[in-house]
């Protein structure tokens, strides 16, 4: 008996350290499942979802205070946000919206999936959550959603924080990959097996990923999976004007915030973002990519604090 109890440590570790290798590597997708339901577990976030002129919109809710929307990137999802969300969640209610065609959303490859459509479907879902005066946060794509939500509807957004945010010409024109895009219909972003999503995460990362293998594995399959529907999504929204080409001297406060390692959105296009919006703060991240919020969650998430109490003062 004694032997016994003195060995259960052990065998216990041994089942542990067993699991832990059949849910990253036998069972991938399922270890992915409980990794996510951990992270979210984490911030005290909890999915539900709106029906707005009849279609479903997925989002996670977390903390207390005043609303913050999250809007997430091209191919991404609302759980872009889930690593950064409980140093928030003692100051703001968190609102991570799945844009049309990502994460939960439902696909229609016959939707309209512009940048104005987009602007449209998250000022619905703030509008149907009640709030009339909206803070705005944005990484990459949704951090361009994000920008001509305030440029259209100035008087309604309180402010924007925007990571990465792919919407000036630094991007939208000038970059390599638009322009091999253009020319060949390639996209880093477009994924049609692992070896390409593997690359895809040596570009967003400013370091090498640590990340487990049921994640990657996870996170090929579906972007695999949706291959075609962010295909029609880029399509439409590559026709996006640069906003710096549209807009000049917004009022709304903004948040602006690049890595320093960001090899998709050029760096260069946070000092444009900048002009844009004049009443703004740009903070570079050392060593960060183009997803700050999951590569430094916590360094981004006390920069927003700081940044808050900078224009509540």
């Amino acid at each position: 008996m004694v032997q016994w109890i003195a060995g259960l440590p052990v065998a216990i570790l041994v089942v542990a350290v067993a699991a832990v290798v059949l849910l990253n590597w036998v069972f991938p997708l399922t270890g992915a499942q409980l990794l996510q339901k951990l992270l979210r577990n984490k911030g005290g976030l909890v999915q539900t979802q709106l029906h707005i002129n009849g279609l479903a919109v997925p989002y996670l809710v977390a903390g207390n205070g005043e609303p913050l929307i999250l809007v997430h990137g091209f191919t991404a999802n609302k759980d872009t946000f889930d690593a950064m969300a409980p140093y928030l969640t003692s100051r703001y209610t968190l609102y991570a919206v799945d844009l049309p065609g990502h994460g939960d959303a439902e696909r229609d490859m016959n939707a309209d999936f512009s940048m104005a459509a987009l602007v449209e479907y998250v000022r619905q879902f703030v509008q149907a959550l009640g709030i009339n005066r909206v803070h705005l946060a944005g990484s990459s794509m949704g951090g361009g959603v994000v920008s001509f939500y305030a440029a259209s509807y100035p008087n309604e957004v309180a402010s924007v924080w925007l990571l990465d945010a792919a919407v000036t010409r630094e991007f939208l024109t000038d970059s390599e990959h638009i322009k091999r895009y253009d020319a060949t219909g390639t996209f880093p972003y477009l994924i049609q097996n692992h070896a390409e999503h593997a690359r895809k995460l040596d570009l967003v990362f400013g370091k090498p990923a640590k990340m487990p293998h049921c994640l990657k594995f996870a996170f090929a399959e579906a972007a695999i999976r949706d291959f075609a529907i962010q295909s029609a999504i880029l399509q439409q929204v590559r026709k996006t004007i640069p906003i710096d080409q549209v807009y000049s001297n917004l009022r709304t406060p903004a948040l602006i915030v690049t890595g320093d390692h960001d090899l998709v959105v050029p760096p260069s296009s946070a000092h444009t973002l900048a002009k844009v919006f004049p009443q703004s703060t740009l903070q570079v991240i050392e060593g960060a990519g183009h997803i700050p919020m999951v590569e430094r969650p916590r360094r981004c998430a006390h920069d927003y604090l700081q940044f808050r109490t900078k224009i509540a003062a």
